[in-house]
């Protein structure tokens, strides 16, 4: 069964009030996609570029540590902010999305200075794109997170690293065969956990086991 947004994209953002309405709608979704595993939801682009949306994307997008950084175009959060012209700001996006003008902007491209002369290259999108993705976050997370396992931490909400590694040093240390993947086995080498060589798995935790490729993303199902 499909469900429609039910957001009046019409109405203008308010402070007060966009932070309940866009958490009511949040539980709503995901309610609906734990309950009911065929659902299908049509018309998210509205919620995408409904003002209420818009607004909390900016104050996250506003909140973060890279706000005063600018993309490609030069422009930062605090030019905006200083302008007065957030309101404007925003509804230039909603105008875009509603009028299929919005173009992603390309990255602007640097580098991060890593040890032992290494770089690890950064792109970092434009204030009006990351408002965007922002928004298409908010709406489209609480409904996949519904088809997530309990056992996937990577890019989810209140989810970090270390919750990995409590959870590795929690079966390992119980003797729970543990394998880790390649792909991140430079994040366990700072902290290994005690007992871990003794977990009976025949690999240790800084180790690459062969045995195991790079991992199989989990709670992919297409909604």
């Amino acid at each position: 069964m499909a469900q429609d947004a039910s957001v009046n994209s019409d109405a203008g953002p308010r402070a007060d009030t966009a932070p309940d309405r866009v958490t009511r709608t949040q539980i709503k979704y995901h309610r609906w996609a734990r309950t009911d595993r065929t659902a299908r939801f049509g018309d998210l682009f509205n919620l995408v570029s409904h003002p209420d949306y818009l607004w909390m994307a900016w104050t996250v997008v506003a909140r973060n540590k890279g706000a005063r950084t600018a993309g490609i175009d030069g422009v930062t959060v605090h030019q905006i902010e200083q302008r007065g012209e957030i309101g404007a700001f925003l509804s230039g996006i909603a105008a875009a999305l509603h009028d299929g003008s919005y173009r992603p902007a390309p990255v602007r491209r640097v580098l991060i200075p890593k040890p032992g002369g290494k770089s690890r290259p950064l792109g970092i999108p434009t204030v009006t794109d990351r408002v965007v993705q922002q928004s298409l976050k908010m709406v489209l997370e609480p409904i996949f997170e519904a088809d997530f396992l309990p056992v996937s931490y990577g890019f989810r909400p209140k989810r970090r690293a270390h919750d990995v590694v409590a959870e590795i040093h929690y079966y390992a240390t119980r003797g729970v065969p543990v394998g880790v993947g390649r792909r991140h086995r430079r994040m366990f080498r700072p902290h290994r956990p005690p007992g871990a060589a003794r977990a009976g798995t025949g690999t240790d935790l800084g180790q690459e086991d062969r045995g195991i490729g790079t991992g199989i993303p989990q709670g992919r199902g297409a909604r």
